[in-house]
């Protein structure tokens, strides 16, 4: 008896966990060259997802909008590191090391931004081997960070549904250590330079008022009379 009241605590410890960590599932980004409503934004979601990919492990990370859990999903990150569980640095200058970006689709810097830094920590969940506790530490261009904890469920359909969607992204993402470019990432708002003075006009050429000339011509239209 007791031991069958065990492992029932034991189980619904594990519900509570997993439904805990479901809705705990949080990111905070920071853009501080961002307008005032995207540059601290706190962010929550149910839709976090993990799966293997040609003996790597992808990350899908999906958020809607700031103070839902529900809605469009108008942030999300994907990242692909190696198999297994570990704490995997950012490297973009070889193929095996970790990589990622982060995707705004609403607002003013709605686009791309490539992660150049930071590590992404992957560990088991308790009582849940379908499930992957990430935390996270990503840095982009201009001071942009984001840092989190989710637990991201085992979901190849999803992953796969965004790899078709945003395949030119995830081929440069896989290609960073080519050199060649990914998209642009999200920058500043640049000034737009002020336009350039119109060049000066060019002098209207001058009558001439040498007396010289002046009998020289004389001299040549006698001439022809005669």
């Amino acid at each position: 008896m007791r031991a069958a009241m065990r492992w029932t605590g034991f189980l619904l410890l594990a519900v509570l966990l997993a439904g805990g960590c479901a809705r705990g599932n949080a990111l905070r980004v920071e853009q501080p060259f961002a307008p005032h409503s995207q540059r601290d934004m706190d962010l929550r979601s149910r839709w976090c997802w993990y799966a293997a990919l040609d003996g790597r492990q992808a990350l899908l990370l999906e958020f809607p909008l700031p103070a839902s859990i529900r809605g469009f999903k108008a942030f999300r990150v994907y990242a692909e590191v190696p198999s297994g569980f570990g704490t995997y640095e950012i490297d973009t200058t070889r193929s095996g090391g970790a990589r990622a970006f982060f995707v705004q689709e609403v607002g003013e810097l709605q686009g791309k931004v490539v992660i150049r830094g930071g590590r992404i920590r992957v560990a088991p969940v308790a009582f849940a081997a379908g499930q992957r506790a990430v935390t996270l530490t990503l840095e982009g261009d201009n001071e942009f960070r984001i840092t989190g904890r989710v637990v991201a469920g085992d979901n190849d359909l999803e992953v796969r549904r965004f790899l078709r969607e945003y395949r030119p992204d995830v081929e440069a993402l896989r290609s960073l250590h080519k050199g060649s470019p990914a998209s642009q990432p999200v920058r500043p708002p640049a000034t737009a330079p002020a336009p350039a003075p119109p060049p000066p006009a060019e002098p209207a050429p001058e009558a001439s008022t040498n007396s010289e000339d002046a009998v020289e011509s004389d001299a040549f239209l006698f001439e022809q009379e005669k």
